[in-house]
């Protein structure tokens, strides 16, 4: 068919081969890349065409549709969750001596602790305020320690068996603060149980009178106020919580060594620390805290050491301070 008068096809370096194909209608359209062209054949003439150009934008730049973000699959409400961990811990007691320019001290070297865990919340199903009631467990256990030691009037040194040990149970209720797992969330709890580290009174009844220490058992009831702070993902955020102790009693060792008299006192606990989810893993999570806890005893009484001296010792102040790494796993 003859090239229609005037029209030169464009060379193929500009937007590719725009040779033209005369259509068997009155329309015929060739576009490439940013150029559409249409030829016009007049039904009565095959010796003219009419050449209109069209410009579009590159193909690659019109306006596609946007595609939705894929779902985030959150998950549910946690029934039972599970922990366990590892810290670093060490220990320092200090008794009040009247009279005396100093207090009566006792060490523990840096020994490892062991740490169990555990929530359940029968009601999580619920999916309203009362999904956040439940109960806890705590128990923490001594990993190695290792024996302390002390002088005796000979002058030589012996070893101490020492344990440590703490039982905590109680309930609790956790209030989520928005919508979304990235939510920050405050818990309450109150719970009771005992703090014990023991020193074998049979050793220690052989060091000099001024270094001798007895076995403190709390038994306590402690509330406890905890804040979770995601940095705008549930993956890591802030984690940190304050504990009041009320002291029921420390143990009949410590009556008989510091005063017959004696019977609680208080205590407190702070713990802050970083913690989150493993994203890949649903369920998975992690922390690390550090954690300082205090025991105040008012001590009152006659003792069996000072020969039987009455409010020998006015109080004692027991810290522990631990470095906590935990993994626990949340059943939804």
């Amino acid at each position: 068919m003859p090239r229609a008068a005037g029209f030169s096809p464009l060379p193929r370096g500009f937007g590719g081969d725009l040779r033209p194909r005369i259509a068997s209608g009155p329309w015929s359209t060739v576009q490439s890349r940013g150029i559409i062209v249409h030829l016009v054949r007049p039904r009565r003439s095959i010796a003219a065409c009419v050449c209109v150009l069209s410009f579009a934008g590159p193909a690659d730049a019109r306006p596609a549709a946007e595609e939705e973000p894929p779902p985030t699959l959150e998950p549910g409400p946690t029934v039972l969750d599970l922990t366990l961990g590892l810290a670093f811990m060490s220990r320092k007691m200090e008794v009040q001596v009247a009279g005396s320019d100093g207090p009566r001290t006792y060490s523990a070297p840096g020994f490892l602790e062991l740490t169990v865990g555990g929530e359940f919340h029968p009601l999580a199903p619920l999916d309203d305020w009362a999904s956040g009631l439940g109960i806890f467990i705590t128990y923490r256990h001594h990993f190695l320690l290792l024996a302390t030691t002390g002088p005796t009037d000979l002058g030589e040194s012996i070893e101490v068996d020492t344990a440590e040990q703490e039982l905590l149970a109680g309930a609790l209720f956790r209030v989520p603060l928005r919508d979304g797992p990235a939510s920050p969330s405050i818990t309450l709890s109150l719970g009771g149980g005992f703090f014990e580290f023991a020193l074998d009174p049979q050793a220690m009844s052989l060091l000099k009178e001024d270094v001798q220490m007895p076995t403190m058992s709390y038994k306590n009831i402690a509330g406890t106020v905890a804040a979770s702070i995601p940095f705008g993902t549930p993956s890591i955020g802030f984690e940190g919580s304050l504990t009041g102790r009320w002291v029921l009693d420390v143990g009949q060792a410590a009556r008989d060594l510091l005063g017959a008299d004696t019977k609680g006192g208080s205590g407190f606990d702070v713990w802050a620390g970083l913690g989150g989810r493993f994203l890949g893993a649903e369920g998975l999570h992690w922390s690390v805290s550090g954690g300082l806890t205090i025991f105040n005893t008012e001590l009152s009484g006659a003792t069996t050491t000072g020969d039987g001296v009455i409010d020998g010792f006015p109080g004692a102040t027991d810290r522990y301070l631990r470095l906590l790494v935990l993994m626990g796993y949340a059943f939804h």
